[in-house]
């Protein structure tokens, strides 16, 4: 079942969390938005391409260039 951005934070925030699972990279940014990815859209994160959350906006791995439009920072 997906779930909100609002659910999710009111699920999450405050908490640190591993993905996939609590025992696997607790705390790291990446865990969190892999778990956004699955829980919000219903997919399966795919790999970042470097290993860190940075790497979804730099890298825009698909599926996600599929469901997120891609916009630059501007003034």
């Amino acid at each position: 079942m997906l779930i909100t951005l609002d659910k999710f934070l009111d699920k999450y925030l405050g908490t640190s969390k591993g993905y996939p699972t609590d025992n696997e990279f607790k705390g790291e940014c990446l865990s969190i938005v892999k778990l956004y990815i699955k829980e919000c859209f219903g997919i399966n994160p795919p790999a970042s391409g470097s290993g860190s959350a940075y790497g979804y906006w730099s890298n825009f791995p698909t599926p996600l260039d599929t469901i997120f439009e891609k916009i630059e920072n501007s003034a």
